[in-house]
């Protein structure tokens, strides 16, 4: 069955139900931006959403203890309530500052980074490259 979304009069809070069917449980999603997250009394900002599927997704400033007490509200007004997993910053590995080295062969370089590298057992990592060097022929 088709679905459609059908806009609330709360910001933050939308219906997403199918197609007319009797006596169906209403799922709602609880954004983001809804002003639950905000507001002092969660009690007073969720309104109408009583006996209905909610998908919670809190925004990535929000405390542990404010997702669980929103949750606990929820739970005790609705049939079902999911967490759904915060969404995190785009992480991304920034490059450590590049110094030109003069190397004069592969070996060198995988020393160089084996050396540069962050673990407990460096003489376990030196075994492994070299091994795997040598496999490869370099």
């Amino acid at each position: 069955m088709a679905s459609r979304k059908k806009p609330s009069p709360q910001t933050g809070l939308r219906s997403v139900s199918t197609l007319s069917i009797e006596r169906a449980t209403p799922m709602m999603t609880l954004a983001t931006d809804h002003k639950c997250w905000t507001a002092k009394n969660v009690a007073t900002s969720l309104k109408g959403i009583r006996g209905s599927f909610v998908r919670v997704f809190p925004p990535a400033d929000s405390t542990d203890d404010r997702v669980q007490e929103i949750a606990k509200h929820l739970r005790s007004e609705v049939c079902t309530v999911r967490l759904m997993p915060k969404p995190h910053e785009s992480s991304a590995v920034t490059p450590a500052t590049v110094i030109p080295v003069n190397v004069s062969s592969h070996r060198q370089v995988v020393d160089i980074l084996v050396q540069e590298a962050t673990t407990d057992d460096r003489g376990l990592l030196t075994a492994i490259c070299n091994k795997a060097m040598d496999g490869a022929g370099l």
